[in-house]
């Protein structure tokens, strides 16, 4: 009974490390591989591994999503500026603020749990700030949005920005549900007026840091998928490491060593094999995508409806795999690194994918009446005018995914 529980959980631990190398993207394989590597004697692998590594933050080809170019962090640009006025201000301080900003630009901290890090005053916490905020990108080191928004109001020069800071102040929630003829009733002005503060208001950027590069940025390719006359072909870029066990140790008749590499053998064969399965696996997933998918790649065609199932049941295993296995997982096609989660489009009732689905409300909403928006009701019924079936609960979800506001937000005056 305990051997039986000592190799079940034996199998366990070895299902559970192919589970996790499968799910790793080629970035983090490629990593693990070569950490593996330097710690494992019996373990060897393409002689040009570590060039791979070095170089796969130089990719030559602009690949959508790959923003490896080198660009200035949010830090880098706020630290210059800090520079500049390093006679006049707390250095040490300043930078303390600049590197607890978010990679939305914003400061998390209180003042007091600032103070408690660095020893400085409140006073002299908060004047830093404000001189932090001073600089571009104008709304850094804001503490809530509404402040973020006030700050970079501060720096236009518009005939409507002292009322679009009131209504910022005051009226925010109401911006955002679009309730503006209760905030011109409210303030006591114009309409159009209000409508002119809102359109600056919403010039502005409630993140400012987003567009700066940040350590997470890097996304790469898992798999290329090339066409050549006609023909689909594929690369599973980490086949390219051709990792192998080195049996020159084998022949030692130290029992000390033997020893020694016992455990490290075990775990190259368990990688070796690991990487063998994730290969296999993420390549027959990738194949019956692009046979799912050929007018796709072959015609530039809309995608037509794939589902987890469909894989699961082609190349005969569960779904909960195929979702570890393509997550996190982007194709190179034609200078493009497109998410392999991209390829799955649920099917309605009537046949249409939930792509084409995208496109058409998409196109509806872009041509409505500004001055009065469809709601998803009315859209479902022009959808169903069009053959398509659908629930006014799913054109909901589906305008979500589009980042689309409903129609009372919407709705322009």
């Amino acid at each position: 009974m305990k051997l039986v529980n000592v190799v079940t959980q034996k199998m366990s631990m070895r299902q559970q490390f192919s589970l996790k190398v499968l799910e790793m993207n080629t970035h983090d394989l490629l990593d693990a591989v070569i950490e593996e590597l330097e710690m494992n004697p019996v373990l060897e692998a393409n002689e040009h591994i570590y060039s791979m590594q070095s170089t796969h933050k130089d990719t030559d080809f602009d690949l959508l999503l790959n923003y490896v170019e080198d660009r200035e962090t949010l830090s880098d640009v706020l630290m210059k500026q800090l520079e500049t006025c390093r006679k006049s201000v707390d250095i040490s301080l300043g930078e303390f603020l600049i590197e607890s900003l978010d990679d939305d630009g914003y400061l998390r901290m209180s003042n007091h749990e600032i103070s408690s890090y660095t020893g400085k005053s409140e006073d002299d916490i908060e004047e830093m700030i404000n001189r932090i905020q001073t600089f571009e990108p104008y709304g850094v080191a804001a503490r809530s949005l509404d402040e973020c928004l006030l700050i970079q109001l501060s720096f236009q020069e518009s005939p409507y920005r002292r009322l679009a800071m009131n209504i910022v102040s005051e009226y925010l929630m109401q911006v955002a549900d679009n309730r503006l003829p209760e905030i011109a009733q409210k303030i006591g002005c114009e309409m159009a007026d209000v409508v002119q503060a809102v359109q600056l208001i919403k010039q502005m950027d409630p993140r400012p840091g987003i567009n700066y590069a940040s350590g997470s940025d890097y996304v790469e390719a898992d798999v290329r998928v090339m066409v050549e006359d006609q023909e689909i072909k594929l690369e599973l870029l980490s086949e390219q490491y051709d990792l192998r066990i080195n049996h020159n140790y084998e022949q030692t008749k130290d029992k000390e060593v033997i020893q020694y590499l016992e455990q490290h053998m075990k775990s190259a064969k368990l990688l070796i094999e690991s990487m063998r399965k994730r290969n296999v696996t993420l390549l027959a997933i990738v194949n019956c995508i692009v046979e799912h998918q050929r007018v796709f790649f072959l015609e530039h065609a809309q995608l037509s409806p794939l589902t987890l199932k469909n894989i699961a049941d082609e190349i005969g295993i569960h779904e909960s795999t195929i979702s570890r296995a393509i997550s996190n997982k982007y194709m190179e096609f034609e200078q493009r690194l497109i998410p392999l989660k991209f390829f799955f489009q649920a099917k309605l009732e009537s046949g249409e994918s939930a792509n084409e689905i995208h496109i058409q409300l998409k196109k509806m909403i872009e041509e409505e009446d500004k001055h009065a928006p469809y709601s998803d009701q009315k859209l479902a019924d022009l959808l169903s005018e069009h053959g398509v079936k659908i629930s006014r609960r799913t054109v909901a979800k589906y305008r979500e995914q589009l980042q689309i506001p409903p129609a009372s937000r919407r709705k322009q005056f």
